[in-house]
């Protein structure tokens, strides 16, 4: 006998998965006069009053074993049946959704309760559920199940900051200490400032910015400076409020906020050269 061809067990196990998925059924109430049941061993269909079964039929089993499958998708579900004196205890499995897992329903009563029912809430997901006559009186019985299948859960994804060092009093700092700050999205990079002054209570810190760092910054604003007077022909006034700007730069810089002094220099400049192109103008 020559081999199965790899390639066409594959084709006929997908067939199959598709099948059963297929056969999964959704929201709903199904009867037990509804196909979607697999009737296994011994199981006999009654009729009975419609206000005491569901479309007026509910199927038993009188043989100890005998059991019925259902395939349902969803994450809540309702087992429909009978409570009697000659009732037994049906086992109800969840299957391969759920192996191992199962629930005992006892169906014996006093007297007959038409519309009862087990309800299970289990993860959403498929389930092959099998309900098995387990022991006890002559009879268990099915009416009908019902599937509640709630909306699936929209997953949401949170992005949580990560803060920064924060000073308390009391904390333990000294001049010559590193800091480093995280901004929120770690791609952005740290920036590293050394503690230069503690006050008594720790109330105010002084930080300086990285020397590297700073080092960069300080060529960034020499460029923008350089670039200024090239473009005023080093005249006078403009090399006056480079100097000016020089100066108020540099006691922003030492303290680990280069990086605004140059901001606010450069907008001194601007403005400063805003002035100086309406004073011509208006000669």
């Amino acid at each position: 006998m020559k081999n199965i061809p790899l390639g066409l067990v594959l084709v006929v196990a997908c067939l199959l998965c598709s099948v059963s998925l297929a056969l999964a059924y959704g929201a709903g109430k199904y009867d037990d006069t509804d196909s979607v049941f697999g009737w296994v061993g011994n199981w006999t269909s009654n009729a009975c009053y419609p206000g005491v079964c569901y479309n007026g039929s509910e199927r038993y089993a009188s043989t100890g074993g005998s059991y019925a499958r259902f395939t349902g998708t969803g994450n809540r579900f309702r087992l429909y049946f009978l409570k009697n004196s000659d009732r037994g205890i049906l086992r109800w499995d969840y299957g391969t959704g759920m192996p191992g897992a199962y629930v005992d329903i006892n169906q014996s009563n006093s007297y007959l309760q038409g519309n009862q029912y087990q309800e299970v809430t289990l993860p959403w997901g498929t389930y092959d559920f099998r309900f098995t006559y387990l022991s006890g009186g002559s009879y268990v019985g099915i009416d009908a199940i019902e599937v509640l299948a709630d909306p699936t859960p929209t997953p949401t994804v949170t992005k949580t900051a990560t803060p920064g060092p924060t000073f308390t009093p009391g904390a333990t700092l000294t001049p010559g200490a590193t800091r480093t700050w995280a901004p929120v999205d770690a791609a952005e990079g740290r920036t590293v400032f050394t503690v230069t002054q503690v006050s008594a209570d720790v109330s105010r810190v002084t930080l300086a910015m990285d020397p590297v760092q700073m080092f960069g910054v300080a060529l960034g604003y020499l460029l923008i400076v350089v670039i200024f007077l090239f473009v005023f022909k080093f005249q006078q006034w403009a090399l006056i409020l480079a100097l000016i700007s020089t100066l108020a730069w540099l006691p922003l810089s030492v303290t680990g906020l280069s990086l605004i002094a140059s901001v606010i220099a450069l907008f001194f400049m601007m403005m400063a050269t805003a002035l100086r192109a309406l004073s011509n103008f208006f000669k």
